[in-house]
């Protein structure tokens, strides 16, 4: 999703900027310019989306751990006899 959303905001940038470069309210050095930005800030953002991505797989996993680990054995339900 995250490189869906860098894709698109490209394309956004790319034909607001491309109108109002033809119109001369944009100079192409601003607009090249800030499409190199876009393309800086496109490799952070993914980073922390996969960060979160990691972070939610690991507390998934911890909470089916905890699980297990708190689990009784059928022994220790049984009982002394």
């Amino acid at each position: 999703m995250v490189g869906v959303a860098a894709g698109v905001s490209l394309l956004v940038v790319l034909w607001a900027g491309g109108r109002l470069a033809i119109q001369g309210a944009l100079g192409i050095g601003d607009l090249v310019a800030f499409t190199l930005y876009l393309g800086l800030l496109t490799w952070p953002t993914m980073s922390i989306g996969w960060m979160l991505t990691l972070w939610q797989r690991g507390r998934a996993s911890w909470d089916r751990l905890a699980l297990l680990l708190d689990a009784r054995s059928p022994l220790e339900c049984a009982g002394p006899e």
